[in-house]
Order: C-alpha cells, then sequence, then structure tokens
C-alpha cells in the first residue's frame, strides 16, 4: 500500500495558484475551451482554469501538442464523484466527453450552482514552499490544512497531496499510467480569495484530481472526500 506521504514527494517541483497578473494567458473560468458536442449533457463539464504553456515553468507539459493546457469538470451536479475522461482536441479549443457516470445524478439548483461560464479572471503560479511537499506526516498534515478550506487551494504540478489512498490512473485509450496535473480543494465560506464573487470555490468537502495522457491528449479526473 503506498503512503500518502514521504521522501519521494519532494518532488516534481509544483506551483500553488492565486488572482493576479503573470505575464502569461494563464486564467480562471471563461469560455476559451468547450465542450464540443452538448446534446444529452444536462450538466456540461465546464472550463475551470487553463494554462499558458509558453511559461517556461510548465515545460514539463510542453511534449503535448498544445498551446495551452485546460482544466476541465462537471461541477454542476455530483456526477464529479465519479471519474470523467475528455479528449482534449488540437484545433478549435474543443473537448470530447469520453465517459462519465451512467447512473442518476443531483443538479445543483438556484444559488448552489455557479454562473455559466465561469467569469474569467487571470492567475499567477507560485512556486510552492518546503511545506506543502508531503514528505513526512507534519508537511503532510500543514498541506491538507492548506489545501483544504483556505486561499492556497489550487495545485498545479509537483506532488499530489492525496486525502485518501494514492491512486495511478490508467488512460481509457492506450492504458498507459497518465500524468499528474494538478489538483484543487476549497476554500472556506468565510474566508473566499476572490475566484468567484461574493462565493468561495466550494463544491463539497472533496478535491479533484486532473491527469493527463500525453500520447493520446486524453485528460481524466477523480475526486476524493476528505
Amino acid at each position: 500500500m503506498k503512503s500518502r506521504f514521504g521522501p519521494d514527494y519532494s518532488s516534481p517541483k509544483g506551483y500553488t495558484v492565486w488572482l493576479g497578473e503573470s505575464g502569461y494567458a494563464h486564467s480562471f473560468g471563461g469560455d476559451s475551451w468547450s465542450l464540443a458536442e452538448k446534446v444529452g449533457e444536462p450538466d456540461p463539464p465546464v472550463l475551470l482554469a487553463k494554462f499558458d504553456l509558453s511559461d517556461g515553468r510548465l515545460s514539463s507539459l510542453s511534449d503535448i501538442g498544445l498551446r495551452e493546457l485546460p482544466l476541465v469538470s462537471r461541477i454542476y451536479s455530483n456526477a464529479w464523484l465519479y471519474r470523467q475522461d475528455f479528449r482534449l482536441l488540437k484545433v478549435g479549443n474543443v473537448f470530447e466527453v469520453l465517459s462519465r457516470y451512467a447512473g442518476p445524478v443531483e443538479l445543483l439548483e438556484g444559488e448552489e450552482r455557479f454562473q455559466t461560464p465561469i467569469p474569467e479572471k487571470s492567475i499567477r503560479l507560485k512556486k510552492m514552499g518546503s511545506l506543502e511537499y508531503p514528505v513526512d506526516e507534519f508537511t503532510y498534515e500543514t498541506g491538507c490544512e492548506m489545501f483544504l478550506g483556505s486561499s492556497c487551494f489550487f495545485r498545479l504540478l509537483g506532488p499530489p497531496l492525496w486525502l485518501q489512498e494514492p491512486e495511478d490512473l490508467m488512460c481509457i485509450g492506450c492504458q498507459h499510467k497518465m500524468n499528474y496535473l494538478a489538483g484543487i480543494g476549497y476554500e472556506l465560506y468565510k474566508e473566499p480569495e476572490g475566484f468567484f464573487e461574493n462565493r468561495p470555490f466550494f463544491i463539497g468537502e472533496t478535491a479533484l484530481y486532473f491527469f493527463i495522457c500525453k500520447r493520446c491528449l486524453i485528460q481524466s479526473v477523480i475526486s476524493q472526500p476528505s
């Protein structure tokens, strides 16, 4: 059984995501990427963020053949509880749904539902500090406190901060191991950073984890409850 912390979690280097100008076209929300076909999608996946791959700090992703990397997920129902798989297309900034939970889903309504599309805001990257790498039990617990209920809830690259058992995702296309991309936890209701107006980023007491298969350009998303 894999541990959620240890010396192996000291790399690769990663970043936390904050509001603000960066000199690159990194953004939270927006509509620059969209679903190719919306037929039969009561809770269509949305663009949560995109990252400009001309940023040298993201050189590990320069071989995927895209100018920018979108992060896509469902947030308008509880379908995010289950694995999601999307194919990123190189032309047109669109993505296709490859798999989704086939059972009944509970749609969010009224004030629970975020605006569609999410209003776009500029974001910047900040290099993770030593306490954000879960190399031992102390840094793991400290990292979780920042990841859940904090303004430091959005982690790009670096090691995953698992809330439950560590998971290796295999691509549904080629069956090879996927590369970890990002983790998104949640903010406290009383202390939102401003990604949304007058409300925190909170879809539940959970974290979303994003992966990519570079050869298939398939992005997969899973969740773990806190």
